[in-house]
């Protein structure tokens, strides 16, 4: 039975109809921001094979699959293009439907779809997309919706302002989703993962500063990510902006050369950042109990067979010295 409807889309009423589709007949839709998000396009488009085979392990497309035989079918149907029959939403239901028609065809071999003219725009499938995942009950991870704004306004079908009116999202919301994407392509990081040290690091404004006067250091924040150094973006990544917020100018620049030429890592910035609220009087009392307690010194009278150990200790403390007397001139 074909049941016929109007659907609202970008203030224009749209025929559609609703009616059972056999499984076989049904693609998934390779610009979903899931399965965008999913495979790496820099390998080139997936087959619809390799899709099935990615989704189908998916925890949450087994539990959908689950559903689907507790409930005898789909809640909501999947919303189909006339013509190639793409499924534009619903393609995680659809592999647990693929999979579901490969063990019993007559049982599952048929799925209810709401099919939309063959002829619908991209700015069509944009809203519907959107009514769903962005501002719908089904929102879709940060990171992908970034990924629908970014492509949208790289294929110049939008612009920061239009895309925002559309979503009714704020142009700041859009801007940073696009521009975190955007240095989240120039690296090579299109990890969903790794979306939440990408926004710390782009939205601090001590950052954002040091990045505009040494346009180096987002470089090397992405070459130590990639490397595995940074693994906690509140801790590591908000430590890093702390620590470069509390210093002063000149100590900040510093810090930026030598995290750039790896002299320190982000572990140190993060110390920097806990121990800047000390009061620096306490830290120089630190500083003396630890150098005149007998721990210290029971320490020292252990390197006596070790010469190379005297020797640099010697030199380190002789560089306190230097370092102490040019304070205390300073006084």
């Amino acid at each position: 039975m074909i049941k016929r409807m109007t659907k609202t889309l970008g203030g224009k009423e749209i025929e559609v109809e609703q009616k059972l589709i056999p499984v076989g007949q049904l693609s998934f839709y390779l610009d979903n921001p899931r399965l965008y998000s999913t495979f790496d396009r820099s390998l080139g488009d997936p087959t619809q094979e390799e899709i099935e085979e990615k989704l189908i392990k998916l925890e949450d497309v087994k539990m959908l699959r689950a559903s689907i035989v507790a409930n005898g079918g789909l809640h909501e149907p999947l919303v189909v293009r006339d013509g190639d029959f793409v499924v534009l939403e619903g393609n995680r239901r659809l592999a647990a439907y693929k999979s579901l028609s490969k063990e019993s065809p007559g049982e599952w071999g048929r799925v209810k779809c709401t099919i939309y003219p063959h002829d619908i725009s991209e700015d069509d499938i944009f809203r519907l997309l959107a009514q769903y995942h962005i501002n719908g009950p089904k929102p879709w991870a940060p990171f992908e919706q970034a990924g629908v704004i970014y492509r949208r306004i790289e294929k110049g079908q939008g612009t920061v302002d239009s895309v925002s009116k559309e979503l009714g999202l704020t142009p700041h919301r859009v801007k940073t989703y696009y521009e975190v994407y955007q240095a989240m392509v120039d690296h090579d990081e299109l990890v969903s993962e790794r979306w939440s040290y990408w926004v710390e690091f782009l939205t601090s404004r001590s950052l954002k500063k040091h990045r505009a006067k040494n346009p180096k250091l987002e470089k090397a924040f992405a070459a130590k990510l990639k490397s595995g150094e940074i693994t906690d973006a509140q801790k590591e990544v908000r430590g890093m902006s702390k620590a470069l917020a509390k210093v002063d100018e000149e100590e900040g620049v510093e810090l930026v050369m030598d995290f750039i030429a790896d002299k320190i890592g982000i572990g140190d910035l993060v110390e920097i950042a806990e121990n800047t609220d000390l009061d620096l009087i306490n830290r120089f009392e630190r500083f003396r109990q630890l150098s005149g307690s007998r721990d210290t010194r029971r320490q020292i009278q252990r390197m006596d067979d070790e010469e190379d150990g005297r020797v640099r200790l010697r030199s380190e403390i002789n560089r306190i010295k230097i370092n102490l007397d040019n304070l205390l001139r300073r006084l």
